[in-house]
């Protein structure tokens, strides 16, 4: 019992540090140009996108404890160094290796909840709980944030949030399990093939892809929007922790949903799309649009995971959800540079709103062509 409420905690608080990284800075340097701020994003991406499939290898040879703890340390050094570095080279640098520490966090702690949750209804609900970690991390970088700014500097600041790790890496060194080395054969290449072969697997990694790229875009540009509208800043991060909150609350409930997963994630993605064709024209009510929009945002996220996994060997378990979180991944990371050079092009956000808007009804139409029964489920039963 212990570890099923261990395991679930310290994998959310791990994988919420990632997302304090990489969402704290685009709070704390909104002084830097489109350009610019984008490519801090971009560069944390490239470290994070590396280390996704070596990170799900070795989770499923070696176990994730041990590869948790290293990741956890390295993104707060990386967060720490920033404090004490001008150049902007270096900070690119730090940048890309904060990425490369919280890459493999989420295949960790696939692994280490599909190990304790055998039932498929109780993994996907931990799921759903670990996968509120990228709202609550938004949640921290616009609230717990600005309020440090209002009373340190950036670099203590920095120092703070990159010490956030310690206690997290502590609570992995004394209460995780160790999971014992894997016996059988472990090979890159048969991981990709198993994954590959898989129509639901790919055509979940497209949708994956849109997903990222649509959410995390709204995180990364909404504070710029809502500035070109002529909020305050005070304003901003209300409404920003409105949909924080709100986010995090639809991403935990949706894992409990007794739902089938690709009739659900049809509905959601024609709902998100609709919720961008409405924000490129809404001016007022940004505060109920806040709510429920961050109510819907996260819906999807428990959902690609737990198929991820039931739709693999129980030996690749870990792999599959690195695979998975790759490609969805590939659309954070190629996001900034296609939404700078949109902006830059057009000049208007609307246009931005509008193009997410299409992404989504894509996505929910890429759905309707999976099976109405995924094939290839390696667990106790289809989803």
């Amino acid at each position: 019992m212990k570890n099923k409420v261990f395991v679930p905690t310290i994998s959310l608080l791990a994988f919420t540090l990632c997302f304090v990284n990489l969402y704290s800075i685009n709070t704390m340097y909104q002084d830097l140009s489109p350009a610019r701020l984008g490519m801090y994003t971009t560069f944390y991406y490239l470290g994070y996108l590396v280390s996704q499939l070596p990170g799900g290898l070795f989770a499923d040879k070696y176990g994730p404890k041990r590869l948790l703890i290293i990741c956890i340390v390295l993104s707060g050094i990386s967060t720490i160094a920033l404090a004490f570095i001008d150049d902007p080279v270096l900070a690119y640098v730090m940048r890309i290796i904060g990425g490369l520490g919280s890459g493999p966090i989420m295949a960790c702690a696939s692994k280490l909840i599909s190990n304790t949750f055998e039932d498929l209804r109780k993994r996907t609900g931990a799921l759903g709980f670990l996968l509120c970690s990228p709202p609550l991390g938004l949640l921290m970088a616009n609230s717990l944030t600005p309020f440090l700014l209002s009373m340190a500097s950036r670099q203590v600041v920095l120092l703070l949030l990159g010490l956030l790790n310690l206690p997290v890496a502590i609570l992995a060194i004394g209460f995780l399990k160790p999971t014992p080395k894997v016996q059988v054969k472990i090979s890159i290449l048969e991981s990709v093939v198993v994954y590959r072969k898989s129509k639901t697997q790919v055509m979940l990694a497209l949708v994956g892809f849109v997903f990222m790229f649509v959410v995390v875009g709204f995180g990364i540009w909404a504070r710029k929007y809502y500035q070109y509208l002529g909020y305050s800043t005070t304003e901003i991060n209300q409404l920003m922790t409105v949909f924080s909150v709100c986010a995090v609350l639809g991403a935990v409930v949706s894992g409990y949903l007794p739902v089938e997963h690709t009739k659900y994630l049809k509905v959601v993605f024609s709902v998100i799309g609709i919720c961008f064709a409405v924000f490129a024209v809404l001016r007022s009510n940004l505060f109920v649009f806040s709510v429920l929009f961050g109510l819907i945002a996260y819906l999807p996220s428990a959902h690609f995971t737990a198929m991820a996994i039931e739709l693999s060997p129980e030996k690749y378990r870990a792999s599959a959800a690195s695979l998975q979180n790759f490609f969805m991944q590939i659309g954070a990371f190629i996001m900034p540079t296609v939404t700078s050079v949109l902006l830059q092009c057009f000049g208007m956000y609307r246009m931005l709103w509008g193009f997410f808007a299409v992404l989504a009804f894509l996505a929910s139409a890429m759905l309707w062509l999976l099976q109405k029964k995924p094939s290839q489920v390696y667990g106790n039963r289809a989803n």
